[in-house]
């Protein structure tokens, strides 16, 4: 990140995305042992591959955003099964959604929301597939 940029960034919104980063990533830890769970079926598991893939570049390019920062620390719980996993991630666009709402940086912003879309199209996609495997 240039100094330009650094001044732009205010201390809480680089919390804020942070935090964001932080509920990306343990969503993508869950989302990777329920892939491995689902071995048996390959539509499930592509859906899967397609989430935890998104979740990986959302983290990675807000914290190059960020200047390289990573993550807050998280305590999280785990949860089971693909039902828990869905309601997860759909916890995680609303709090994110809370989040975008309080920065100030409005490239930011719209990194924050473009993740934030990205991320409720592939998750929709992911619990469509789960009900229609039922």
């Amino acid at each position: 990140m240039t100094q330009e940029n650094e001044s732009v960034v205010s201390l809480a919104d680089a919390h804020q995305v942070r935090l964001v980063m932080a509920w990306l990533q343990a969503s993508l830890n869950h989302a990777r042992v329920q892939w491995h769970a689902t071995t048996h079926n390959h539509s499930l598991q592509r859906s899967l591959a397609r989430l935890m893939s998104l979740k990986r570049q959302a983290i990675r390019a807000l914290g190059k955003e960020l200047g390289g920062c990573q993550p807050v620390y998280l305590v999280t719980s785990h949860c089971e099964g693909m039902p828990a996993l869905m309601e997860q991630n759909r916890l995680l666009i609303r709090r994110a959604r809370q989040v975008s709402k309080t920065l100030q940086d409005k490239r930011l912003i719209h990194m924050v929301s473009y993740w934030i879309a990205a991320l409720q199209m592939e998750v929709e996609t992911a619990a469509l597939t789960w009900r229609r495997l039922r």
